[in-house]
């Protein structure tokens, strides 16, 4: 009899713990076999808010937190695939040089959203590496347009050298052509991933 109510007190413990886990975490989205639940948008939110210093539109906030996710988790399992990886202690230092360009005080960050930052960084960074590896040897960039460019930034530049600039304006067109390709590359990662989103 008592192990009966034992028995009768676990079950009712364990219904109730799997309601609470229900209550709690509600899948949003499925990406490649991999969830997105109201509990991951709800730290994308937070930390969206974060990096805007609150001034951000409500109404487009959800949508811009699921992308956000969407986005990551297609880029992070691309990452995986091509085996792309930094240590933590450049993930830290590129972290402390985050927090300095966006004026963000890492005492005030709650733990949580300090280490949700530090892993986007990671995946930032070696996403670009990855779009680098693949696709640098496809940028053409039109010499004759950056001539044009240094005689207008020469102005401008007088403290920097004639070769300063030239590398300056080198390193931006070659950013610019990277961009194209990494939305290229993404979007086509997007076309070829399996994305369900539940209403």
């Amino acid at each position: 009899m008592i192990k009966k109510k034992i028995f009768f007190f676990f079950l009712i413990f364990l219904i109730n713990q799997k309601i609470v886990f229900a209550e709690t975490y509600k899948i949003i989205a499925i990406i490649n076999n991999e969830a997105v639940t109201n509990q991951d948008i709800k730290n994308e939110i937070e930390v969206i808010k974060i990096l805007n210093k609150n001034k951000i539109d409500q109404k487009i906030i959800f949508t811009k937190a699921l992308q956000s996710i969407i986005e990551e988790k297609i880029k992070y399992q691309e990452i995986i695939n091509y085996k792309k990886d930094i240590d933590n202690e450049k993930t830290n230092r590129f972290y402390k040089i985050f927090l300095q360009n966006s004026n963000l005080d890492e005492n005030q960050l709650n733990v949580k959203y300090s280490e949700i930052l530090k892993k986007k960084i990671k995946i930032d960074y070696n996403w670009n590496e990855l779009i680098r590896d693949k696709y640098s040897w496809k940028i053409n960039i039109n010499m004759h347009e950056v001539e044009k460019k240094i005689k207008k930034f020469e102005k401008n530049e007088k403290n920097k050298s004639l070769s300063e600039i030239k590398n300056k304006l080198l390193e931006e067109e070659k950013l610019k052509k990277l961009k194209v390709f990494e939305k290229y590359h993404l979007n086509r990662l997007k076309q070829k991933s399996h994305i369900v989103i539940y209403k």
